[in-house]
């Protein structure tokens, strides 16, 4: 796996453990399940009301198992939801029904871009290589 992917998942686990980040919905997809997390860092409240509080053992459980799920590569960060004034990270895999959706680093197709781009960069600042 690429290791801006795995870091993202792991990151994403501390952030749930951590109670930064919390599961605030869910993508229900013909072949599964996406979870999204928000929280204070992505824009998203923490308010939580009195009816709501008997509710937050259950909501730390399931953050607990999700966390658990990214370390174990059960799931993956897939992506993200932006709205108005915040984002949301959006989680899948297998473990939710989802096809894999693993990246795999092109690495002959990144060379071929940076060299490209580098010679254009060069190019339009007057330095020819």
């Amino acid at each position: 796996m690429d290791v801006v992917h795995e870091t993202l998942d792991i990151l994403s686990a501390i952030l749930l453990i951590t109670g930064q980040i919390s599961i605030g919905g869910v993508f229900i997809q013909p072949d599964g399940f996406s979870l999204s997390l928000s929280g204070p860092l992505t824009g998203g409240g923490t308010v939580v009301k009195q009816s709501e509080q008997q509710a937050q053992p259950v909501s730390d459980g399931l953050n607990i198992l999700t966390a658990v799920l990214l370390i174990l590569r059960q799931i993956q960060v897939v992506g993200t939801y932006i709205t108005a004034g915040r984002f949301t990270i959006v989680l899948s895999g297998p473990a939710f029904g989802a096809k894999w959706l693993k990246a795999v680093p092109q690495v002959a197709i990144k060379r071929a871009f940076f060299a490209d781009y580098t010679r254009l960069v060069l190019q339009k600042a007057g330095i020819d290589s």
